[in-house]
Order: structure tokens, then sequence, then C-alpha cells
């Protein structure tokens, strides 16, 4: 059976040897450099993605706490209904704008009422260890923190605070409070507060 003959296209080179045009090299190499370009776009997508999620929502250290919930505060003879207050930072407030904060009870907690707020102190006043008694026996202001921008409110003698209201006989533990707050254009969540135990 007859068979056409197949051309191919050859450049001469300086040296005297004969090359095969670009045009003769495989379709498969082709295939093989777009899927090797492709796999690196990806993994520089992949760590570029990385490094914006590290950088934008990683653990902060705004409020300063390098040990949160190695100190713990304890009430004993807790009420049902009655208001137990833990200050939750010890230093200056930083500049950063609040987003939400959520305390974290213990598997087993008793029910109970929780609020956070922002307390500037009353004159005399240095700090909240823990106590029985509403805000208003401590704070001179008092705010919710939900949305707070700490930037245009007094930082100086001023401190967030955890109240709990028992709803049920039984022993309270809150072991810290997640902070989740904006700063030079990134969020950040950090812990502050110590152990709160509040005990029958």
């Amino acid at each position: 059976m007859y068979r056409r003959p197949v051309t191919v296209a050859a450049t001469p080179r300086t040296d005297g040897r004969i090359a095969a045009s670009e045009g003769s090299r495989r379709p498969g190499s082709r295939r093989r450099t777009g899927m090797l370009a492709a796999a690196v776009f990806l993994i520089v997508g992949i760590v570029l993605a990385l490094l914006a999620w590290s950088k934008g929502d990683g653990p902060g250290d705004a409020f300063g706490q390098s040990d949160p919930g190695g100190t713990s505060v304890s009430l004993a003879h807790a009420q049902v209904g009655a208001v137990y207050t833990a200050g939750l930072t010890t230093r200056d407030l930083p500049s950063v704008s609040l987003v939400s904060a959520r305390p974290l009870t213990t598997d087993g907690s008793a029910p109970a009422a929780m609020g956070l707020s922002y307390c500037t102190l009353k004159p005399g006043g240095y700090r909240i260890g823990a106590a029985i008694g509403e805000l208003s026996e401590f704070c001179s202001e008092v705010a919710s923190i939900s949305g707070l921008d700490l930037a245009e409110v007094r930082r100086h003698r001023a401190i967030l605070v955890l109240t709990v209201r028992p709803l049920a006989a039984g022993r309270v533990q809150v072991r810290g409070v997640d902070v989740t707050y904006r700063s030079g254009g990134e969020t950040r969540t950090e812990r502050i507060g110590p152990n709160v135990e509040i005990r029958p």
C-alpha cells in the first residue's frame, strides 16, 4: 500500500548540523507545558490565600494578655438572680473597633445570663476582680461593646467587664472571653479575661 511521504522542515544551524523546525515538535510537549504553567499558578494562588488568611484573621494581641485564663477569680454562695461582675482587662484599652465577644463556658456549667460591657471606673476605683453588684456600683459610664470603637471613647481607667446572673442553682464556670475586633483593616480574635467561677 502506497503511503505519502512526510516532509519535515529543517533549519540549517551555524555548526553545520540540521535542526528540526519548531513545527515538528510533538503536540504532547505543548500540553505538558500548559499543565505545568497551570499547576504553578494554582500553587501561587494557594500560597497567597494562606498568607492573606494568616494576616487578616489570625489571633491578635492588642489587649496584651500573654496568658489569658492564667488567673482565676472565684465567688462563693452564689444566689440565683443575683448579679456578679468580673473585670476582663487590667491595662488601658487599645485603639480598636470591637465587633463581638463570646464568653466561653465549660461543659456542665449552670445556666446563666451573661453580658459584656465597657466600663469607665468611678473615681478612686482601680480595677474589678470579681464582686457582687450591678455595674452602676463600680462604673461611672457603661456601654455595650458590640460595634464600639474604642478609639472614640476614653481608654484610660476604662475596662471591659463580664456580668453573670445565674438562672439556676449550680456552679457557673467561664474560661475567658473571645473578643473579635478590627484594627488597621484586619479582623482579629483574642481571648481575654481570667477564669471566672461562681459556686454555690
